[in-house]
């Protein structure tokens, strides 16, 4: 990662964390702001939320209202500095193959 994008990397955690810090309900910018902080895509987002593509999608239009439970564990783990990890991914069941 160069300076450039860990400079971005670091406004979006900031960005995330003082949206969070007012509290209230979160709206679209501060869940777009979260994902990029967390360097997950709306399509990785919703698969660790456990919701349809398109319910991550609406959230992050402000089609839909965010749950609190979700903005909750949103906020929570920026807070913690948690990033997504390609193995924090894999499918319930998968298992490394033996030879």
């Amino acid at each position: 990662m160069n300076l450039a994008q860990y400079q971005t990397h670091l406004d979006n955690v900031r960005q995330s964390q003082e949206r969070a810090a007012r509290g209230g309900q979160m709206d679209a910018i501060e869940y777009r702001a979260a994902l990029k902080a967390m360097r997950l895509s709306q399509v990785r987002a919703a698969r660790w939320l456990g919701i349809s593509v398109r319910t991550s999608q609406a959230y992050a239009l402000g089609e839909r209202p965010i749950p609190h439970v979700v903005a909750l564990l949103i906020r929570t783990k920026v807070r913690a500095g948690w990033i997504a990890f390609q193995c924090d991914f894999r499918p319930l069941g998968w298992q490394v193959p033996q030879r």
